[in-house]
């Protein structure tokens, strides 16, 4: 959404949620039917990758999920389906996930990109982010952008 010309409207944004709930609700192991919204979107988050000169990790995301594009199998629900058919339990699976994340949420010490604001700071740009709120200008420090 960074690189998008101008802000989203409301119409959109349900819109948006709309076609979440679409392919939600597709069957896990089904190519989607947004395959081509979803390669769009990757490209975008490609773009911004590159122009902002970010690390590795990020295109590499960025590629997992497109193999998941081409591999449904490869997406979270077509691997918990795989799990489940399986005979694990979704219990099991949730405790081991809930110990995963909690191990790796501690051990986080910085909002990547953000390291420069306090951690007070930094939980508030992921509040503004995730009520699609601008990020303060004076928060934002040493992006590159390519020529």
């Amino acid at each position: 959404m960074l690189c998008l010309p101008e802000k989203v409207t409301a119409p959109e944004t349900e819109k948006g949620n709309d076609l979440t709930k679409q392919v939600a609700n597709e069957h896990p192991f089904s190519n989607t039917a947004l395959a081509d919204e979803g390669y769009w979107l990757l490209g975008q988050m490609q773009y911004v990758i590159t122009t902002l000169e970010l690390s590795y990790d990020y295109a590499e995301l960025v590629n997992q999920a497109a193999e998941a594009l081409k591999h449904p199998e490869k997406t979270i629900a077509g691997r918990i389906t795989m799990l489940l058919d399986s005979g694990s339990s979704l219990l099991a699976m949730g405790e081991e996930l809930g110990h995963h994340h909690k191990k790796e949420i501690l051990g986080i010490q910085a909002l990547p990109g953000f390291e420069h604001l306090s951690l007070v700071q930094q939980l508030q740009v992921v509040n503004m982010i995730q009520l699609g709120s601008d990020v303060p200008l004076e928060y934002i420090e040493d992006i590159h952008v390519l020529d």
